[in-house]
């Protein structure tokens, strides 16, 4: 059976089950833990496919290919925040809530059904989004207990895993967000529909050492946050002599944001009037690897072609700048060096 094949039997089952949207809390657990132990050892991995989002209920769909979902005890993934944007009034605020482009979700899983062979059906249980990037006053109303965005979930949508071809696919709904505490009014629940097949990462070539570990570490908390490319930071050095390169079309820039071992790169073009992120470029998940010998701290892009539906592709830099303003990085062929000079995302206020 080929994959189209095997996609369109896996959405007749999925639409059976999700649709209705909730099951119910009285159905006796016929999983036992070690089979439910045994299906998260099966779907441990990270998922590259398309993303599917829209109000409920209605037939538009917006589509984003290359997206990313991981799954290891739980499921996470990153959802677009401009279905919801798109909802509030106050244009500030909307335009705040695109600043911050998207929202990771984590949601544990409540097994259905496990085959021997390997499949397995399941429920999500996606838990109350209000991390630190969401609290930043997205209001002027003083005092507020809490300032942001808050994601509150529903529904319990089914979702299936295929161990033939490693395919992964649910469905998450927002039913309800509030702004400073406050309900939306008038929100109409979001349903984000996703579909892919694992990805399996380059292995890395040995164990860390504990310098190596805690090197890393550090890396990644200062690179958490959005990244602003001016495409004008962009220099091509030559290595065999013939001098420099500077691409310059300051009219238009790139927006990198890393967040938890997943990233996000946008295109935007303020100079066409539009003042925030508006294409999406690429995502996926990425690793940071230090070499205690050599020094040097290489940043790996895992990630699908958003146009494409071809194999894994990885993005490698050195990172040779970082700290809390700005970034450099830098990749090689094997007769030039690019340089990517980044700073610090400065939200549209």
């Amino acid at each position: 059976m080929n994959t189209m094949k095997i996609w369109r039997i896996m959405f007749i089952l999925l639409a059976a089950f999700s649709l209705a949207s909730c099951s119910s809390d009285d159905d006796e657990e016929t999983v036992s833990g070690s089979d439910a132990q045994r299906a998260l050892f099966e779907m441990k991995n990270n998922y590259s496919g398309e993303l599917r989002y829209g109000i409920k209920d209605e037939a538009a769909r917006q589509t984003l290919k290359g997206y990313t979902a991981r799954s290891a005890e739980g499921l996470t993934i990153s959802l677009p925040l401009e279905p919801i944007a798109e909802q509030v009034k106050d244009a500030t605020i909307a335009q705040k809530i695109r600043a911050l482009g998207y929202a990771e979700v984590y949601a544990t899983y409540q097994f259905e059904a496990v085959e021997k062979g390997g499949d397995a059906r399941f429920v999500l249980q996606p838990q109350m989004v209000a991390d630190e990037r969401m609290a930043t006053p997205l209001t002027r109303t003083q005092p507020v207990t809490y300032s942001g965005l808050t994601l509150l979930f529903t529904g319990t949508y089914t979702g299936n895993f295929v161990k033939a071809n490693e395919a992964l696919v649910f469905n998450i709904c927002v039913g309800r967000v509030l702004i400073d505490n406050e309900p939306l009014e008038g929100f109409l629940p979001v349903v984000y529909t996703f579909q892919g097949n694992a990805q399996y990462a380059a292995p890395e070539d040995k164990e860390e050492t504990q310098v190596e570990k805690e090197h890393r570490q550090q890396t990644d908390y200062a690179l958490q946050g959005k990244w602003f490319l001016d495409e004008q930071e962009l220099i091509a050095t030559n290595l065999i002599g013939n001098g420099l390169t500077r691409y310059d079309r300051s009219q238009s820039g790139y927006c990198y944001d890393f967040y938890n071992s997943h990233f996000t790169i946008r295109y935007f073009d303020n100079y066409a009037g539009k003042s925030g992120e508006n294409k999406l470029v690429a995502n996926g998940t990425y690793t940071i690897r230090y070499d205690e010998k050599t020094g040097d701290t290489m940043l790996r892009l895992y990630t699908y072609a958003t146009e494409t539906e071809s194999p894994s592709i990885i993005f490698q830099f050195t990172v040779y700048q970082l700290n809390g303003s700005d970034m450099e990085l830098r990749t090689y062929t094997a007769n030039s060096e690019t340089i990517y000079k980044l700073s610090r995302w400065d939200p549209i206020r």
